[in-house]
C-alpha cells in the first residue's frame, strides 16, 4: 500500500470514528435537552 493510500485510509478511518462519535454526542444533547425542559416546567409549575 503506497502512502498515499495508507493517509488516505486513516483519515477515512478517522472521520467515520469522528461521525459516530458526532451522532452520539447529538443524542446526549436532544437528551439534555428533554431534560432541560421538563426541569423548567416543573420550576415554572411550582411557582405558580
Amino acid at each position: 500500500m503506497s502512502m498515499e493510500r495508507h493517509y488516505k485510509s486513516a483519515l477515512e478511518e478517522e472521520n467515520q470514528r469522528l461521525r459516530e462519535e458526532n451522532d452520539r454526542l447529538m443524542d446526549i444533547v436532544v437528551q439534555m435537552k428533554g431534560t432541560l425542559n421538563r426541569l423548567v416546567k416543573a420550576y415554572i409549575t411550582e411557582s405558580k
